[in-house]
């Protein structure tokens, strides 16, 4: 390890926070846009990533998340298709009158956030059915919280253009070696190590050696 590695000192908090671990620093910021876009802007929101290991993890905090706040009532599809979804809508909507349905939902009214976590296994003509349900029946107040494998579904932004505006966008970049060595470094010098270790050994990513503190664990990420 270079002389200029060792003097080196990160600050983890870039990448943490009340114990969760964001991949980089523009995850955790852009992790609170989409928390504030659901919370205080009243929008759905698709959190979209190339690999299911980010995106079953940033799935996790999310989700933790949005069940601390009161003024939500969680449905988590596990898997989600086109059946569970359609049924689970046709739930709720049956628990209110059509009346109430037809109407703006009142202010005070709880928000149903429908967490679809396989958006790919949904069929494509489904999705416009379910546009054309969340526009008709505003008075269910359900919103979607959506995360896409882009590489699974390559061709999810016509399907969500149906939202129109409804649905805020959080698109998530491949790590590379070199963001991947920033967070080891970061959380070794905290002592998170065996954490992130952990967190990136689903990815296949190479990791620069000159980064690696081979006092510890983590050296058999490098190699």
């Amino acid at each position: 390890m270079n002389q200029e590695m060792k003097e080196t000192r990160f600050d983890f908090d870039q990448w943490s926070e009340d114990g969760d671990i964001f991949y980089r620093p523009q995850d955790k910021t852009e992790f609170h846009r989409s928390l504030q876009a659901v919370v205080k802007d009243h929008l759905g929101l698709a959190v979209v990533a190339d690999t299911d290991h980010v995106l079953n993890h940033y799935c996790r905090l999310m989700v933790a998340r949005l069940r601390d706040l009161k003024e939500f009532q969680l449905e988590v599809l596990t898997p989600s298709n086109t059946e569970t979804l359609l049924k689970r809508f046709n739930h709720i909507m049956a628990s209110i009158s059509v009346d109430t349905a037809l109407r703006p939902a009142a202010e005070d009214a709880p928000v149903t956030l429908m967490i679809v976590n396989d958006a790919h296994l949904v069929d494509d003509d489904q999705w416009l059915l379910l546009s054309q349900l969340l526009s008709d029946f505003p008075g269910v107040n359900v919103r979607l919280v959506l995360f896409i494998n882009s590489t699974e579904w390559p061709k999810y932004e016509e399907p969500l253009s149906l939202f129109s505006k409804k649905l805020y966008q959080w698109r998530l970049g491949t790590l590379s070696g070199v963001e991947a060595a920033d967070l080891l470094y970061a959380a070794q010098q905290s002592g998170f190590g065996l954490e992130v270790e952990q967190l990136l050994s689903g990815l296949a990513i190479d990791i620069p050696a000159k980064a690696i503190n081979f006092n510890s664990a983590s050296a058999s990420l490098a190699a």
